[in-house]
């Protein structure tokens, strides 16, 4: 999955846990990575989050996050920021289309070059599929492996009910 979606959920988790200021010290303890890191991610998601929210960022004190309790979750957030990765977009593809839709087009459709979506599908194959046993062929991209293991890993993602999954290519 990608690194800064990941990040991002975690940031956002954990300034959501508590409604104080978080060091950043804490904060590179917690997610494992530098200040630098840090402060890079806050700017991106403060340009992605809705009116309602803002990450305050002060020198000496740290990081806040303010949100209108009322409004959006920090889970719809990390929904909305899930669906721009390249993990959802293409699991989008092969689940609406299924079967049906060329290695090419999938890459020109996530605006990859051809090897560099070689590429992706082999990270995916030995990184987030494996444990569900299952994998994606390359020539025309279907996932490959038991109907069950196909619905867990799209129920754990968080994406039951958002596809009509019109076949399953279980073999």
């Amino acid at each position: 999955m990608d690194k800064d979606f990941i990040l991002a959920r975690g940031l956002l988790t954990l300034l959501d846990t508590e409604q104080r200021w978080f060091t950043f010290a804490e904060m590179e303890k917690e997610l494992m990575v530098s200040d630098k890191t840090i402060r890079k991610l806050v700017e991106e998601l403060s340009q992605q989050l809705l009116s309602a929210m803002a990450i305050e960022v002060s020198r000496g004190r740290g990081m806040i996050l303010h949100r209108d309790r009322r409004s959006t979750t920090i889970q719809e957030v990390i929904a909305q920021l899930f669906k721009q990765t390249s993990y959802y977009r293409l699991m989008h593809l092969l689940f609406t289309q299924g079967g049906r839709i060329r290695a090419e087009e999938i890459a020109e459709s996530m605006f990859m070059s051809t090897s560099s979506f070689k590429k992706f599908i082999v990270q995916l194959n030995n990184q987030e599929l494996k444990p569900f046993h299952l994998r994606i062929t390359y020539a025309t991209p279907a996932f490959k492996g038991h109907e069950i293991h196909i619905r867990k890993s799209h129920l754990l993602a968080g994406k039951s009910g958002m596809y009509v999954l019109t076949s399953w290519l279980a073999r």
